[in-house]
């Protein structure tokens, strides 16, 4: 019987065509990272939703546009705390770990 890894498998190592040359970088370092594969892809996941939203490449925003988007996905999108933490991880990942800003 197969479990649920199988089916996220593959997943965070799928570069869409459209990512931004800041996605792919970001996708790398997650793999050298060694973090679990539906990590990675969650990671990329709300990176790509925050891209998506304010139509620009994530790595031009500042910490004023990152909050309001995390503002946005609590109260609109009704996001539950557990996801609050996981998109503020991954936040924390591309512009602290990636990017190098504080």
């Amino acid at each position: 019987m197969p479990t649920n890894k199988a089916k996220v498998k593959g997943h965070a190592d799928a570069v869409v065509a459209t990512d931004s040359i800041s996605l792919v970088r970001f996708a790398e370092l997650l793999k050298l990272r060694s973090l679990a594969a539906s990590t990675q892809s969650e990671y990329l996941r709300y990176v790509r939703k925050l891209a998506a939203r304010v139509k620009r490449d994530p790595c031009e925003l500042d910490e004023t546009q990152v909050r309001a988007h995390l503002l946005h996905l609590k109260d609109a999108q009704k996001y539950s705390p557990s996801s609050m933490r996981a998109v503020v991880a991954a936040m924390r990942c591309y512009y602290g770990l990636h990017l190098g800003h504080d």
